[in-house]
């Protein structure tokens, strides 16, 4: 007997469609000296993926926000 048929749990499919993503952001480069440097950067990463779940109740299709601050 399987997970499935001891607990009654239905099986569920999740599609994510592929999404554009936007990675802006700025840089900043300074020489210490003739061998050293200090670098610093901060990006933004943009994705909203189109997210279907389908369930024997139902299909739901949702965006996700999926942005990052790195």
């Amino acid at each position: 007997m399987c997970y499935r048929d001891r607990l009654g749990a239905d099986p569920v499919a999740i599609d994510v469609k592929n999404t554009f993503v936007l990675r802006p952001g700025v840089s900043y480069w300074h020489d210490l000296g003739r061998r050293l440097g200090f670098h610093a950067a901060i990006n933004s990463i943009v994705a909203r993926p189109k997210v279907v779940v389908r369930t024997p109740s139902g299909e739901t299709t949702s965006r996700w926000q999926a942005d990052n601050l790195t």
